[in-house]
């Protein structure tokens, strides 16, 4: 098919079906709403065309040019747009599915609130591209690229992330729930409020990273490395930080209520108002750690090494310490409180015999 043919079917209203435009100079073609169904553009030429609301079909676009094409609001679904250029290109709103991108260069392109599912994107370069609530799932990213971007509000839900990279990549509130960064080195990146809940994080390095108000409800960081990093109000609740580095992180009114935390260092690191309740910190190191007004309520402590730690206010109430080590600083701590003891030991009268008939 000509480029002449395709703007009389295009003016016709025909939809497009089965055409060779291979190789084809499409650009800046007004092509908006047009429908395209199993047709074949590769290495076509699109740059600067207007495909708004585009309908395209398992169509194969393998090393076509669509550089500052506009694609807003288009579907897309079973395309071939492998080693394709989208340099500059707008795919905003756009919904493509069951696509591959494997190759393809979406340099400076703007993707807000797009969505891409089940899409397959192994060595893609997002470099400088815009995300805003950009949607990423069930896709397969293998050595996709998304350095030098800002992954604003982004969902990477169950994505493994492993060979990506991102380098000088921002996280702003993404969505990155049962994820795997195992072993990624993001150090010094800013990652504020970014969601992480049951992520695979083991090993990974966020020394000195920016993770005020992150998520890491459940989540594995076995070995992980956060020394020095900014954590206030990170939530932790249940996490596995086994043998983890914490050494100088801020972690002010952080949560980690039932995290384990066993062989963690803690060495200088603040700790104040942070919840530790029924944590276990078994051989934990908190030299030096600032945990005034902490809740350590229930917490196992046992063989942790808390000398030089300030602990004014601490509370300790239940809390586990065989062979556990103390400065005198603990002398300023919150000891078991009796009254709230007895309270819990308390059984009313007639309860257990109640409770035999019941049952």
């Amino acid at each position: 098919m000509s480029p002449d043919e395709l703007r009389a079917a295009y003016a016709s209203a025909t939809p497009i079906r089965g055409a060779d435009l291979s190789g084809q100079d499409l650009r800046g073609l007004a092509l908006a709403g047009v429908v395209i169904e199993d047709s074949d553009l590769e290495g076509a030429q699109l740059d600067g065309a207007t495909l708004t609301e585009a309908i395209l079909l398992h169509c194969r676009l393998r090393g076509a040019s669509l550089g500052g094409a506009d694609l807003s609001l288009a579907m897309l679904h079973g395309v071939d747009l492998s080693a394709a250029r989208l340099h500059r290109a707008r795919l905003a709103t756009a919904k493509i599915a069951e696509s591959t991108f494997e190759g393809t260069d979406f340099a400076g392109a703007e993707l807000a609130q797009a969505a891409f599912t089940r899409g397959r994107f192994d060595g893609a370069s997002f470099r400088e591209a815009r995300f805003e609530r950009t949607a990423f799932l069930e896709c397969t990213l293998g050595a996709a690229d998304f350095g030098e971007t800002l992954l604003d509000r982004v969902t990477l839900y169950g994505a493994d992330l492993r060979g990506c990279g991102f380098e000088g990549a921002r996280f702003a509130q993404a969505v990155l729930v049962e994820s795997n960064l195992a072993g990624h080195r993001l150090a010094g990146q800013a990652l504020e409020g970014t969601q992480l809940a049951r992520a695979d994080l083991r090993g990974v390095d966020l020394s000195g990273a920016t993770l005020t108000g992150c998520n890491f409800q459940g989540a594995r960081l076995e070995g992980a490395d956060l020394r020095g990093a900014s954590a206030r109000r990170a939530v932790f609740l249940g996490a596995d930080l086994r043998g983890a580095r914490l050494d100088e992180a801020d972690l002010r009114e952080s949560i980690f209520v039932d995290a384990v935390l066993d062989g963690a260092a803690f060495r200088r690191a603040t700790l104040t108002h942070a919840v530790l309740q029924r944590a276990s910190l078994r051989a934990a190191r908190l030299e030096g750690a600032e945990l005034g007004e902490a809740d350590l309520s229930y917490a196992r402590l046992d063989e942790a090494d808390f000398t030089g730690a300030t602990l004014r206010r601490a509370r300790l109430h239940g809390a586990s310490i065989v062979l556990t080590v103390f400065g005198p600083e603990l002398a300023e701590a919150l000891g078991p409180d009796q009254a709230l003891l007895e309270a819990e030991a308390f059984t009313p009268p007639g309860w257990r015999d109640t409770w035999r008939s019941e049952s």
